[in-house]
């Protein structure tokens, strides 16, 4: 059995198609126990056929959790930062977590407009980056609630 879609396709498509409940093929996306072998081994199929991939942009919404790590930086073309982002990215990736990249011309004054922008409850007595859980502090004296 082939089937087809128009675009991307959706979890919809592949629960008409199996004869299920968005909400069962949800389960078996997500691992859930609650569906039969049989049920969850005929979604997977159409899952496969289809070239399903669940939305990730969906599951933060629903989740309300992005699973992102912003990065401001400069000098990537110099060995120290590049490698330092390296080392981001690889623990990041470890921990589930994607990022998003802005390399700035010139450090200091446009990161802080930045860090502003994105942070306006905080503020920096010295340049570095931070992220609010404090799991990553990079030339970082102290910052401040406001």
């Amino acid at each position: 059995m082939h089937l087809k879609t128009t675009g991307r396709a959706t979890i919809k498509e592949v629960a008409f198609a199996a004869g299920v409940s968005t909400q069962t093929v949800s389960r078996v996306i997500n691992d859930r126990p609650d569906v039969s072998p049989e049920t969850r081994k005929r979604i997977q199929n159409i899952i496969d056929q289809l070239g399903f991939q669940p939305s990730a942009l969906a599951r933060s919404l629903i989740r309300q959790r992005s699973y992102t790590l912003g990065v401001v930086t400069a000098g990537l073309k110099y060995i120290g930062p590049s490698r330092t982002l390296s080392g981001i990215t690889s623990a990041a990736e470890g921990a589930g977590y994607s990022l998003l990249l802005k390399e700035l011309p010139h450090f200091i004054n446009m990161f802080l407009q930045y860090f502003k922008h994105f942070f306006p409850t905080m503020w920096m007595e010295s340049s570095g980056l931070l992220p609010r859980s404090g799991i990553i502090e990079i030339g970082l004296t102290s910052y401040h609630q406001i």
